[in-house]
């Protein structure tokens, strides 16, 4: 009996130890746990610091120019900012951090707590990262043509125009007047006025899109005939013939068109700038300098024809005089190869005088006013929108009226800048980052 009895109690104890021990490693297998997640929450510290610092942020300050260099140092400052402003603190998965540096230092503390800070059994890791911040320029991007319509300001589809093709979309970083019927794909607007898209289509306001600088300096490369204020046509920079063709860089520094290569090539010098009535336009790309009034090609004898207009200053403020296309009724374009599907171009408007059939994209620095019955566009246009100068049309909306049909056929590639650039940034560089 004895021997039984001290077995027996030898088990218990045996078993108790066990019991015990395993209490013990698995409350040391919390704590283990809770110490990695303290390192990770300051190092989620860091990660947000990094972030807010890149987009222009700014962080706390402790008013010290003294590094700190101690854990007890560090712990005291951040329990210093909590105490201040509980605000401060940071809430991660597993706990929350405090990340702060010091008044015109380039080193970032970062105090993980967990299971949080208010906890009195809290387990504490301290980051502490060197950096640098790097400014970077603003990303200049080409404008790609993604939408069939796209203002700038406001849009107007009226009548009974209509935007076809399969991704034809629209869209007015102002408002947008149009039935959603008269669009097979959607309508967009970034003002909260309530437009009503239709089925299947995005709800406004929309986010405002990327818009080109219309600048028409920037395809000057691609002119043939530079159309100037002197009244004659002078060699472009992309002429074919390369004797004469202008390497200046400068619109009207090339010498005069001579009578074997056309000359004025049938048009004519007004006040306001060119007029061309000659049907039969001569294949090339024309960069004129004020207005170009006229037709381009003749009732579906569509000619291979870009025409860029600019202002007589070349600015592209509101201040400026000429840079409006007018382009006549039953004129027919399919635009010049050279310019990768961009057949008009215009310093400040675009407006059609009746029918006209164009193919290819249609920019404008300011606005563009599509009226009259027939006219087609296969292709898609883009009206920047900046501002309405004394010598464009002077209306806020880019417009559709008549019978007027936008044909969409696919994105376009463009030279012109896209605006607003994608904001410029400030990246940070980590340099070293220690544990205290």
């Amino acid at each position: 009996m004895v021997t039984v009895a001290m077995i027996s109690m030898i088990m218990v104890i045996g078993s108790a130890l066990i019991i015990m021990r395993a209490l013990n490693t698995s409350s040391q297998t919390v704590s283990d746990r809770e110490w990695e997640r303290a390192f990770s929450v300051a190092e989620a510290g860091i990660d947000d610091f990094v972030y807010e610092i890149s987009r222009g942020g700014t962080f706390s300050e402790v008013a010290d120019s003294t590094p700190l260099t101690t854990k007890s140092e560090i712990l005291q400052a951040a329990s210093d900012l909590v105490g201040s402003n509980p605000g401060i603190l940071m809430a991660a998965p597993t706990g929350e951090a405090v990340t702060f540096k010091v008044d015109g230092s380039d080193v970032v503390y970062s105090v993980g707590y967990t299971p949080d800070y208010w906890d009195q059994n809290r387990k504490a890791r301290v980051v502490v990262t060197e950096y640098e911040v790097i400014e970077t320029p603003p990303v200049i991007t080409n404008w790609v043509a993604e939408y069939a319509l796209l203002s700038g300001g406001n849009i107007a589809v009226q009548g009974s125009s209509s935007i076809v093709g399969d991704g034809g979309n629209v869209h007015a970083n102002g408002s947008l007047d149009a039935d959603w019927t008269s669009i097979e794909g959607c309508g967009e607007e970034s003002v909260s006025s309530g437009y009503n898209a239709g089925p299947g289509c995005p709800v406004s306001p929309r986010e405002p899109l990327a818009i080109p600088l219309v600048n028409p300096l920037k395809v000057y490369e691609y002119s043939w005939f530079d159309m100037c204020p002197d009244g004659f046509a002078h060699y472009g920079p992309a002429h074919p013939n390369t004797d004469k063709a202008n390497t200046t860089g400068t619109p009207c520094a090339g010498p005069v068109v001579t009578p074997a290569d056309g000359g004025n090539q049938g048009m004519k010098r007004t006040s306001d700038g060119w007029s061309n009535s000659v049907k039969e336009t001569p294949e090339g790309v024309y960069f004129v300098i004020g207005d170009f009034d006229g037709i381009v090609g003749f009732n579906g004898n569509r000619r291979p024809v870009s025409i860029i207009t600019a202002s007589t200053d070349f600015s592209l403020d509101c201040s400026s005089e000429g840079g409006t296309i007018w382009l006549s009724a039953q004129s027919s374009t399919i635009g010049h190869p050279s310019m990768g599907g961009i057949t008009l171009v215009a310093g400040s408007d675009v407006i059609f005088r009746g029918g006209a059939q164009v193919d290819g994209l249609i920019l404008a620095h300011e606005q563009i006013d599509i009226r009259g019955s027939g006219s087609s566009i296969t292709g898609g246009m883009a009206a920047e929108d900046a501002c309405d100068s004394p010598g464009g049309l002077n209306v806020a909306t880019t417009e559709l009226s008549g019978d007027a049909q936008i044909t969409w056929v696919g994105a376009i590639n463009t030279p012109f800048d896209a605006t607003p650039p994608k904001e410029s940034g400030l990246q940070v560089v980590i340099l070293n980052q220690r544990e205290v």
